[in-house]
């Protein structure tokens, strides 16, 4: 079990840094200059975001969720400073981080990559829910329940491939 939350905390961690690394730390609030829905048809390319207001909303979201989703790994490896009790809340912070990749729409051309997130958000709420099972199996007690939840956090871990995808579009941003 140990090395499972281990290989949880490295992915999460490593998908961290890499934005990190690549993108940098912004701490601006991001611009609400109104939401859509990014599956919605919309032909006015007016309400699309320029690419540089895109990279800062995708920056944002994706910010938000990694910094949940770190303090849950950590909190589900034992880590003493990350309490378990707080994994559904944190769960809810990165849920409502998930939803605003759908706030805003990219520039017309990055539509199949952001496309590609929307998809693999579903695999992340998988994730987390199996996280706050986890929790709440930790809470009661029921160790059996622990480890059939920390198996389901490691199969939508290593299934995601959200991260990857948000990394793909910031490296498309660059070039």
């Amino acid at each position: 079990m140990m090395t499972g939350k281990i290989r949880i905390f490295s992915a999460v961690t490593a998908a961290f840094a890499v934005v990190i690394v690549l993108c940098g730390c912004n701490t601006s609030e991001p611009a609400r200059d109104g939401s859509y829905a990014a599956n919605a048809v919309i032909d006015d390319e007016s309400v699309r975001l320029s690419k540089e207001d895109y990279r800062q909303r995708l920056l944002d979201s994706f910010t938000e969720w990694s910094q949940e989703n770190v303090y849950i790994a950590l909190a589900l490896a034992g880590e003493e400073d990350h309490d378990m009790a707080e994994i559904p809340g944190r769960a809810d912070k990165a849920n409502a981080a998930l939803d605003g990749f759908n706030e805003f729409l990219p520039p017309r051309e990055l539509d199949k990559l952001h496309n590609n997130i929307l998809l693999n958000i579903d695999i992340e709420r998988k994730w987390l829910a199996a996280a706050v099972k986890a929790a709440e199996a930790d809470k009661n007690g029921d160790s059996a329940g622990f480890d059939e939840a920390v198996a389901e956090v490691e199969k939508y871990g290593a299934g995601s491939k959200f991260p990857t995808t948000v990394l793909d579009i910031l490296k498309a941003l660059k070039e």
